[in-house]
């Protein structure tokens, strides 16, 4: 091969400016599109193990139900009216039929109770658990506090001792008999609870706090997170339904509570 062959074949294989840019520019093209769509493809996988993880609260709730003389667990403490109870607090007698010590076992989950060593909290965080929305967005803060911050929320309703009409009463001490509930397609169990300031949704008191008022263990309809606009509900049938932002009336705190407590429209 002479100097002249060798020119030519360095030449051949060289990129000009112009092809250069086109490819960059294509390439541009191609992040544009796949991105969002990747990133859409991976938040669908999120709300479809959110709802599985529902699914899985409402057979524990059921399994717990047949073996416990139709009772419904409770929503936290027997000697304290606490929605945002101590890691401390998860771990005494008292919680024993807290729905978060109570259902676990009976879908292979641990209880919170089991979790409240400091070297075992991370657990309520981890993806594989059902304790965990995989779409709550946690900071590490909320991570280490000495509370758990909780995914899914009781319906706070479930074991309220009034009607619809009498005094807002509370007794948190006894557990309801899942009988009572006549409507329980339309009566809600769980709910995604809001985990950050950006989760809240749509016309909240604005009092309300991410460090106060957020990871709830029970709540009702102020208290639902609205994950890019939509929320996912598991009701007392075992049914999970979504929702988007426009289709939850939040209303006053005392309308709500008898939405939750009548069942969802």
């Amino acid at each position: 091969m002479n100097h002249r062959t060798v020119l030519l074949a360095n030449h051949r294989r060289a990129f000009t400016l112009i092809e250069l840019l086109t490819v960059i520019a294509i390439i541009g093209i191609l992040a544009a599109i796949i991105i969002p769509v990747v990133g859409r493809v991976r938040d669908q996988a999120r709300q479809a193990q959110s709802a599985s993880n529902l699914r899985q609260w409402g057979i524990a709730t059921q399994l717990y139900v047949a073996e416990n003389r139709n009772l419904l667990p409770l929503r936290g403490l027997t000697n304290a009216n606490v929605d945002r109870p101590t890691w401390a607090q998860v771990a005494q007698a008292e919680a024993q039929f807290a729905w978060y010590n109570a259902l676990p076992p009976f879908v292979s989950e641990r209880p919170l109770s089991e979790l409240s060593e400091l070297n075992q909290r991370s657990r309520l965080y981890s993806d594989d658990s059902i304790h965990r929305n995989p779409r709550a967005r946690f900071t590490e803060e909320r991570q280490v506090l000495d509370r758990p911050a909780f995914s899914y929320a009781w319906n706070s309703q479930l074991n309220n001792s009034r009607s619809e009409t009498a005094a807002n009463t509370l007794d948190v001490r006894v557990r309801q008999p899942i009988t009572r509930f006549t409507d329980p397609s339309r009566t809600v169990l769980f709910i995604e609870g809001w985990s950050n300031n950006n989760d809240r949704g749509p016309n909240l008191n604005t009092s309300q706090t991410e460090n106060v008022d957020s990871g709830r263990a029970y709540g009702r309809a102020q208290h639902i997170a609205h994950l890019g606009g939509t929320t996912r509900i598991a009701f007392l049938d075992g049914s999970v339904r979504g929702f988007r932002a426009n289709e939850i009336d939040r209303g006053t705190a005392s309308e709500n509570s008898v939405v939750f407590f009548a069942g969802m429209p």
